[in-house]
């Protein structure tokens, strides 16, 4: 079988064609995703406000619920109890933390133990 040069040029054509329909295929799919990437990010952001509300009726527990029975407790476990602090905010560089109760045995053998409870 010989190939002509119409041959050629029908088969090259063909190939443009096709060219063209993955090009647009790639540009869909490309909408596709962003608009996807939009929708995730919207997700996320509400996911972390409910988290947020969440996180403060959660402290005002600890605050209100455990911290007055936390010496109590840990001394009821063995746990010698010296320091308790609540609201506990410690701020770095790279980040941070913010503890709701801290409690703090400093007769350990080993040196100062802390416990904390984070909401």
């Amino acid at each position: 079988m010989t190939t002509t040069a119409d041959d050629l040029w029908q088969l090259l054509a063909e190939l443009v064609i096709a060219q063209k329909e993955t090009e647009r295929r790639f540009q869909e799919t490309e909408r596709i995703l962003k608009e996807q990437s939009k929708k995730t990010d919207r997700q996320i952001k509400q996911v972390n406000q409910q988290i947020g509300k969440l996180g403060n009726p959660l402290g005002e527990f600890v605050e209100w619920q455990v911290c007055p029975s936390a010496v109590e407790l840990f001394r009821s476990r063995g746990i010698d109890v010296h320091e308790l602090q609540s609201d506990v905010s410690v701020k770095r560089i790279d980040g941070g933390l913010e503890i709701d109760l801290l409690v703090v045995n400093d007769t350990d053998d080993y040196g100062c133990s802390y416990y904390f409870c984070t909401c």
